[in-house]
């Protein structure tokens, strides 16, 4: 937190140099892509640079872990919240297509009564309303308001979740009433 971009850069190109001693099949690869991947999430938030942004995709895309593995839900979180980035940087449809799909899986990691389902239910409707405000498909405000219902009921009254669930299920009762307003203007015009 206190340390400089110089710092960071430095820590990147380590971790670029530990990862070229670790080629595809050693052991601790994973580690190191891990590690090289957040680096890069840090960089990118303090610079903005796709360039980082882009790499990151590619490592954690290396490092994603097989079904049943104790860390999927972890790597499955991370890619699709760098391909949220990237959608909303750069438009991509594709992005954002694939990060609603990997959201999707890590929910489906967590059943009813897990405590990692909240956050997952509520990053699932994040990057619905992402497309939602692109598209306007009335289907994504309906599934986020289901989504963000269901994490309200998980959480307790000081879930550290809870403020945040409250404000995206009101902005995505808002963007329903928006669109009911819209569609009767729409109809009264052309009456």
């Amino acid at each position: 937190r206190v340390g400089s971009e110089v710092d960071l850069a430095e820590i990147i190109k380590l971790y670029r140099e530990a990862l070229e001693l670790r080629p595809p099949g050693n052991l601790f690869r994973g580690s190191t892509l891990d590690n090289l991947a957040v680096s890069l999430d840090f960089w990118f938030r303090c610079t903005g640079s796709e360039n980082e942004l882009t790499e990151r995709i590619q490592l954690l895309r290396e490092c994603q872990r097989p079904p049943r593995h104790p860390d999927r839900a972890y790597f499955l979180d991370a890619l699709a919240l760098a391909l949220r980035r990237s959608s909303e940087r750069t438009g991509s449809e594709n992005d954002l297509t694939e990060s609603i799909r990997l959201f999707r899986m890590e929910v489906e990691l967590f059943p009813p009564g897990h405590p990692n389902r909240v956050g997952a239910l509520n990053y699932l409707a994040g990057v619905l309303a992402v497309r939602y405000h692109r598209t306007g498909l009335e289907d994504d405000v309906a599934e986020r308001i289901n989504l963000l219902r269901e994490a309200l009921g998980l959480c307790s009254p000081e879930h550290p979740f809870r403020i945040q669930i409250l404000n995206n299920l009101a902005n995505a009762l808002e963007d329903r009433r928006n669109r009911s307003e819209d569609e009767r203007i729409h109809l009264f015009r052309e009456a």
